[in-house]
């Protein structure tokens, strides 16, 4: 299951990547789509331009013909409007031509012609104003007017004429205005403005002689005749000059527009030529762009099936990861079910067996019997710290190990060990040696089975992997920071010995490569590894050092609390009380227990300790006679057939009997911690195997 899920788990990943570089290509054909897109609308936007600049040309032709028009029509009439309208005509013009996309030559010639036009119309302008200045009183003077010469008549004698002298009036008649040409052809007749100022008019007739008169008029006619053909030829002059202007006017317009139809035919040529290949790119663009879209739409199904797939594959996945955790989890609750059971299976009879080795041991006699109950005690214990082991190492890798905080004597713990293992030592005949300081002898606070267990593994490891030689147990207390002592504990031996290669793995779970013969002698592999977490859980420290065929070191340092430690002495080691300790006589107890030698062991103690014991080997029956008797205590293990400790003991507190309020104690292989929070329910907890004296000192405090 694990290697399919870790191959789902790495094909999933390799579907990833190529939905990535699928993703990938489909982005580089998005943004060449794209960039096709903007050729297609530059292209379109090139054909609108050339349409612009056609009409251009057309609104400049159109406004050359209205600049000429009005032209003409200020030469005729000299009304500023038509001026006005004819200087921004040509701006306008010029501001087209600008803005046509020309070649340089033409707009340099076009500027050109532009420039001789402003200059010629200037010139135009000059001329107009001499022809109004024509008609216009002789005290007027315009500006560049040109100036003629007048011829003053000689006086005459007044003796010679009678005069007689008329005085008229005339009224101011309204002017009439006219036309360039009508003013022209009044100053050619002389004819008199009549819309003069009132003036008065002297008709002077003369007397004189004939002849006089007659040269006197010739005199003043030839006058007339010389100012009048002065006036002709400046009036001629004037026409010339206007004739000119428009001369040149007529040509700027006729080669503006000339140009601007040569400017027009190119432009349409080019627009040809132009249409012609943008039409081409466009097809060419529109091709790619049909392409593209494809492709688009193929990557774009094919990515989107790969990531359908992909979901699929990750949801199977997911349905194989949710089975597979609810099957760890499964294997997880039975291998706590079966670790559980199995520590009481196995506790149950352990207990029957030390208590019998006890029981033994305390009537014995023969030194013979003594060896053999010391193994069978031995034994016996060397089993129970396997399975202590394995029930440790459950409750790490469940995150359930919890030290106790108790106090012990480090002294008392490290000697009862050697004491119980030296026939092992013995056996095979290894020097076991304690050297424990004097400062051991000290009340601490801590987890004192823990440190059993710690200092049974390492020196049961010691004496396993030692044939020849010695085992050597150093132990000493020395004082912490925070109110704290550190226990520093040295086992040495002179067995096999480590490789160097195998000491980084010494404390690995399940390690037995770091010793040949660890798979023969039968180690579960796991001793070192719950040495090394309880240490942790101290917040202490462990190494280790070894020599191929030299022996092996190792080192423990471990903090424990204190109070106000005191010195005690070395013949101050508290002693256990015995089993004959005075107890409260004729309490009767009823002991529920289906192994029937624990049945006859705790029957015998405690009959031998003057309790009235009662047996019942499962909770029915026990609950007919608590119905029917009264007892001062409940012994009950909880692995009972049919109903089991926990629910009998609900029974008896749930129950309207005399016997409701009485003590319960479990004696079962079951750890606390497996009680399903029920512990409450009991008023002692004890594991098996648990030694006489404490069951009987818990007794004491309840009867």
């Amino acid at each position: 299951m694990k290697t399919r899920l870790t191959l789902n788990s790495k094909y999933g990943f390799i579907i990833i990547v190529f939905l990535v570089i699928a993703l990938a290509f489909l982005t580089f054909f998005t943004a060449n789509y794209n960039k096709n897109s903007a050729k297609l609308s530059s292209t379109v936007n090139d054909l609108s331009k050339n349409h612009s600049d056609e009409e251009k040309i057309d609104s400049a032709l159109g406004l050359l013909y209205i600049a000429e028009n009005n032209a003409r029509m200020y030469a005729l009439y000299n009304e500023k409007p038509y001026y006005t309208a004819f200087t921004s005509q040509l701006k306008s013009v010029a501001q087209l031509i600008d803005s046509l996309s020309s070649n340089q030559a033409n707009e340099d010639n076009l500027a050109e012609l532009v420039q001789d036009k402003q200059i010629k119309t200037q010139l135009f302008l000059k001329a107009q104003l001499l022809v109004d200045s024509l008609l216009m009183d002789n005290s007027v003077k315009p500006v560049g007017a040109p100036k003629f010469v007048h011829h003053t008549l000689p006086p005459l004698d007044t003796s010679m004429f009678e005069v007689d002298t008329t005085h008229t009036t005339q009224a101011p008649q309204p002017k009439k205005k006219k036309g360039l040409f009508g003013r022209i052809g009044d100053a050619i007749k002389n004819k008199q403005d009549t819309s003069m100022p009132l003036v008065d008019k002297m008709l002077v007739q003369r007397f004189a002689k004939d002849s006089v008169k007659m040269q006197y008029e010739n005199r003043v006619l030839q006058l007339q005749v010389s100012d009048f053909k002065g006036r002709e030829r400046a009036l001629g002059n004037l026409k010339e000059k206007e004739k000119n202007v428009l001369d040149a006017n007529h040509r700027l317009f006729n080669d503006l527009q000339t140009l601007l139809q040569e400017l027009k035919r190119n432009e349409l040529e080019a627009q040809q030529i132009r249409n012609a290949a943008l039409s081409r790119n466009a097809s060419f663009l529109t091709h790619n762009l049909k392409i593209n879209n494809t492709y688009i739409t193929i990557f774009s199904i094919i990515l989107s099936l790969g990531i359908l797939s992909v979901l699929f594959l990750l949801y199977k996945n997911e349905l194989a990861l949710n089975k597979a955790k609810l099957q760890a989890e499964n294997y997880a609750r039975l291998k706590s079910e079966f670790t559980a059971t199995m520590s009481h299976e196995i506790r149950t009879p352990l207990h029957s067996i030390n208590s019998f080795a006890n029981e033994l041991d305390i009537k014995n006699d023969s030194t013979h019997q003594a060896e053999v109950i010391n193994a069978i005690k031995l034994s016996s214990g060397m089993l129970l710290s396997v399975v202590n082991n394995v029930l440790d190492f459950t409750k790490i890798e469940k995150g359930k190990f919890k030290l106790e905080s108790q106090p012990f004597n480090p002294s008392i713990i490290i000697n009862e060990i050697l004491a119980g293992i030296a026939i092992q030592a013995k056996q095979k005949n290894l020097q076991l040696t304690g050297k424990i300081n004097d400062s051991t002898n000290k009340e601490v606070y801590g987890d004192a089975f823990q440190l059993r267990q710690m200092l049974l593994n390492l020196i049961s490891n010691a004496i396993k992997y030692t044939d020849k030689g010695s085992v050597t147990i150093e132990a000493n207390l020395n004082a912490a920071a925070n109110k704290q002592v550190l226990l520093h504990i040295v086992i040495r031996d002179t067995g096999i010995g480590i490789s160097e290669k195998d000491l980084p793995h010494i404390f690995d779970e399940f390690s037995t490569n770091e010793h040949k013969n660890e798979v023969v002698a039968g180690s579960s592999g796991l001793g070192l590894n719950i040495v090394k977490k309880i240490v942790d859980l101290h917040k202490g420290k462990i190494s280790v050092t070894s020599k191929i065929n030299e022996g092996t070191e190792f080192v423990l340092d471990i903090p424990y609390d204190t109070q106000k430690a005191k010195d005690e002495g070395p013949k101050t080691i508290k002693k256990e009380p015995k089993a004959n300790a005075v107890l409260p006589k004729n309490k009767k107890i009823l002991i529920v227990e289906n192994d029937k030698f624990n049945q006859k062991f705790l029957s015998q103690l405690l009959t031998k300790n003057g309790y009235i014991v009662q047996v019942s080997d499962n909770a029915e029956s026990a609950l007919s006679l608590i119905n029917s008797d009264k007892y001062a205590l409940i012994l009950t293990d909880i692995g009972l057939p049919g109903m089991n400790g926990f629910e009998f003991a609900d029974k008896i507190k749930t129950s309207k009997s005399d016997n409701a309020f009485v003590p319960v104690f479990c004696l079962t292989g079951f750890d606390a911690e497996d009680s399903k929070g029920k512990k409450e329910l009991f008023a002692e907890w004890l594991v098996k195997p648990f030694k006489t004296q404490e069951l009987l000192e818990k007794i004491g405090k309840y009867i």
